[in-house]
């Protein structure tokens, strides 16, 4: 190749799904029921003085999802002696990260939004970043093996439907929710893990190893609703914990 130990990857993808699966809210089946879908008062249980008394919620196959990004993945490795004749070790150097394009999503009961930056998740969907990436950096020097990475979420909405403004607001609506501040910051997280290699008799290959996650501590963005990271699903986007240190043992018989 033109760089010795460099490799490359780009990845583009598109998945559209129709009739997907959807599980509406007991009030939805209740409106559909009176309105555009009278097929769905099967799903309501009357007292005998005709008042509602239960409504059964079901998964149902009427959604769709439209979702498409591009993967970008590079590696580079290379001997330390490269840059100085006398150095020993290895050192390599991996990135992935992702770009999300569209996430279409329409379950006919709410306005169909493209949901890609939102931060929030609304469940059962979690939904995706603006990007993301990861940056790791290894150096190993037998028996060590030392990493530093890199983790990256763009910044940001709680909501794509919402509409922001301060005076001479519209009317806020279920669709359209009228707010102040539509705005969620991106975050950069640094991890650190060491490993030491060793044998022990002829068959049993052991690792020692030390790992610091968030390294700096850092807090999960806030909003109005509290922490991000305490709420659901924001575990894969924010950190949760702080800095979450782990010290171990691995044997391989």
């Amino acid at each position: 190749t033109f760089l010795e130990g460099f490799t490359a990857s780009v990845d583009y993808w598109d998945a559209d799904v129709k009739q997907s699966i959807y599980t509406p809210s007991t009030q939805q089946i209740v409106d559909l029921c009176y309105g555009a879908g009278p097929s769905f008062c099967k799903y309501i249980v009357r007292g005998s003085d005709g008042r509602i008394f239960d409504v059964t919620s079901l998964p149902i196959n009427l959604a769709e999802r439209d979702v498409r990004g591009i993967d970008v993945e590079a590696t580079y490795k290379f001997s330390m002696s490269k840059i100085v004749s006398d150095w020993r070790g290895d050192f390599s150097l991996h990135g992935n990260a992702s770009f999300y394009l569209r996430d279409y999503q329409n379950n006919t009961f709410t306005a169909p939004v493209d949901r890609v930056g939102e931060l929030v998740p609304h469940f059962p969907n979690f939904d995706p970043p603006n990007w993301r990436f990861t940056i790791a950096g290894t150096f190993t020097l037998d028996p060590i093996v030392a990493t530093i990475t890199m983790r990256g979420v763009s910044s940001g909405t709680i909501d794509n439907s919402y509409i922001v403004c301060t005076t001479g607001c519209p009317v806020s609506t279920v669709d359209h929710t009228t707010i102040n501040m539509n705005y969620i910051p991106g975050a950069i997280y640094f991890d650190a893990n060491v490993n030491y290699n060793l044998t022990l008799g002829e068959a049993t290959q052991t690792q020692v190893f030390v790992s610091a996650k968030n390294l700096f501590n850092k807090n999960p963005p806030w909003t109005g609703g509290g922490f991000l990271g305490s709420m659901t699903g924001q575990g894969s986007t924010f950190d949760t914990l702080g800095t979450v240190y782990r010290v171990g043992v691995r044997f391989k018989m």
